[in-house]
């Protein structure tokens, strides 16, 4: 591969889609209702055809379940966080590298610190404040080729908070939030990898 310098090979993201929140009483809930929005951006750029890193940009919200004696209601906490991921194209690691591939697949491993904001208004569920974790990340995106500058993009992703995020301690060890995402990739140039014979 021939050698590229440090600002060859960067990207820029922006994804929406929605988040299921796997937490406490999640057996006992509907889990379309606790379906909330998530938008992303992200920054990164590829070292190799293989290898690549990011830094996202995330702000959603977490629906849960409260249930007490007198209490049975969903609520959300809304969030703000970031995440730096290594990226790992299995396509290219498994097969030969081609800049024109329409389907690539990648790898996710992160982590990442999330800032809970507060609750919504009407909720009767628990009194959240401010609250903190750091969350490790694992996923898949799934990568099409429009052009050689743009591609569409579909990622799932699993990120683990700590039990007290969203305001309710049932003593698990984490709480689990699955985001489904789709967006657009733009390549800036100098952009892909020449293959030296």
């Amino acid at each position: 591969i021939k050698q590229y310098g440090f600002w060859d090979n960067w990207f820029i993201q922006l994804q929406g889609g929605v988040s299921e929140n796997v937490s406490d009483n999640y057996e006992r809930a509907n889990i379309m209702k606790l379906l909330s929005p998530v938008v992303t951006i992200g920054v990164g750029k590829y070292f190799s055809p293989e290898v690549g890193a990011r830094i996202q940009f995330t702000a959603g919200q977490a629906r849960n379940k409260y249930i007490t004696k007198s209490i049975n209601d969903y609520y959300h906490t809304s969030f703000i966080g970031g995440n730096l991921d290594a990226l790992f194209n299995f396509t290219n690691i498994f097969g030969q590298y081609k800049e024109n591939r329409v389907f690539n697949l990648v790898g996710i491993m992160g982590l990442g610190f999330e800032y809970g904001l507060k609750r919504d208004a009407d909720s009767k569920g628990p009194e959240v404040g401010h609250t903190r974790t750091l969350s490790p990340r694992f996923g898949l995106q799934g990568n099409f080729r429009l052009c050689e500058a743009w591609n569409f993009n579909i990622e799932t992703n699993a990120n683990f908070d700590t039990d007290n995020f969203n305001g309710i301690v049932s003593h698990r060890k984490y709480d689990v939030r699955l985001n489904i995402l789709a967006g657009f990739t733009y390549k800036f140039p100098t952009r892909g990898f020449k293959v030296l014979s």
